[in-house]
């Protein structure tokens, strides 16, 4: 093949190119007629590269997980029901937020939505009088955690609590997975509450929570493994999801059946080597100095005292101190109806209490106490140290109350 040079006072086929290119670049490139530079910019920007609905729902299952978790710290259902409404509620608001571009404006609507959840789930129990000022409510929440063993009651301020941390979790979760694109990360979100709150659920409650989280984890992650974040003709269709779920369902059954049967032996719940709760506890002194100063109960009896709170039975060889017994090895009992609380002594001796400033769970008494009566709130008496405790709730400033007790032996009878 021959290549021949173009003729003087001709033009070849690659300068002629050349010189429609070098035009082109001249003109620039325009815009279509129908738009300008200032419509362009203000079109909104549409992903749609991502499923927000599903990973949604993805994020959906670990959050119910960590609801129903939360939710077992309290009494009865309800808790776990208004958990796992705040928590679908604060993923439904991340889906909304995100649709504001403005980063001042999404701000604002994630505090606001939040807040507004807790207020509006607190609203369906009839507290609305009520939620006007809730600082007293929640601060009781704060002083029950501090004495009282779960179950607790789901009063007003653990409502409130409650439906912000769960509101917050559902949200941060959604975001995470659908606006970073992190749905793994998302999914994650409520696993540390989902911990901390296992530590606090009653010991009969423990498992049954701890297998609904494991299949709740489990099919959000099924169905995270079907969710791709391309373009939309290349996700699978919702009746491919179900269907692989649903062939997925006997495989969970038998994995949590196998779970629960071993949950009652000592293979996956060996014994602790070290207990607490079995362990004998020096009292805890706090300094005068940061005591206020303040009146804790008011008596009226005959005798002066003594008045009794505690009882120090376990002597430690080691360190040579007298110690509280361990919790553990506490036997609480209801107060019967008929007050009797030792049937084997005769009352001898009365003193009626009224509370003042006195906190905690634990209700001054008399030494060998025959005896209780008492309105208003539930109480437990330990039949190993004599005490009297709040059996729901904390102390209450005007709580009145009469106990008996055995004689005190005279002198001359202790001769």
């Amino acid at each position: 093949m021959a290549i021949t040079e173009p003729r003087s006072g001709e033009t070849s086929e690659l300068q002629v190119l050349e010189e429609r290119a070098a035009e082109h670049l001249e003109k620039g490139v325009t815009l279509p007629p129908d738009l300008d530079e200032e419509s362009v910019d203000r079109r909104p920007v549409v992903d749609y590269t991502v499923p927000a609905g599903r990973l949604g729902i993805v994020v959906g299952f670990s959050t119910v997980a960590a609801a129903m978790m939360v939710g077992g710290v309290f009494f009865g259902v309800s808790p776990r029901i208004y958990a796992t409404l705040a928590g679908i509620a604060g993923i439904g608001a991340a889906i909304w937020v995100r649709r504001f571009r403005n980063p001042i404006v999404m701000n604002v609507l994630m505090a606001l939505s939040v807040f507004l959840i807790g207020i509006l789930l607190n609203a369906l129990k009839g507290n609305i009088g009520n939620l006007l000022n809730p600082g007293p409510f929640i601060r009781e929440a704060i002083t029950e955690g501090d004495v009282l063993r779960p179950p607790v009651p789901f009063t007003l301020g653990w409502g409130m609590i409650q439906a912000w941390l769960m509101a917050a979790i559902g949200f941060a979760a959604a975001w995470i997975a659908i606006e970073l694109r992190k749905p793994a990360l998302g999914m994650m979100v409520p696993l540390p509450i989902i911990m901390f709150a296992a530590i606090s659920v009653p010991d009969d409650q423990k498992v049954l929570s701890g297998l609904a989280c494991l299949v709740l984890f489990a099919i959000g992650l099924g169905m995270l493994s079907g969710v791709e974040l391309g373009p939309e003709d290349e996700q699978r269709s919702l009746a491919f999801e179900l269907r692989r779920a649903a062939r997925a369902l006997p495989l969970i059954a038998a994995i949590t059946l196998g779970l629960f049967f071993l949950s009652r032996t000592n293979f996956l719940f060996p014994e602790p080597l070290f207990d607490p709760t079995q362990s004998a506890q020096k009292p805890k002194t706090i300094p005068p100095q940061d005591v206020p100063d303040r009146v804790l109960f008011e008596v009226e009896s005959r005798i002066t005292g003594p008045w009794r709170m505690g009882s120090l039975d376990v002597y430690d060889p080691a360190d040579g101190h007298w110690k509280l017994p361990p919790f553990a090895e506490n036997r609480l009992e209801p107060v019967p109806d008929d007050g009797l609380l030792d049937r084997e002594l005769q009352a001898g001796i009365s003193a009626t209490f009224r509370v003042r400033g006195l906190d905690g769970a634990v209700l001054p008494g008399l030494p060998n106490m025959v005896g209780i009566i008492a309105q208003g709130p539930f109480l437990s008496y330990d039949i190993r140290t004599g005490n009297i405790r709040l059996s729901q709730g904390v102390m209450q400033e005007g709580i009145e109350y009469t106990t008996t007790a055995a004689r005190i032996p005279t002198l001359d009878e202790l001769r």
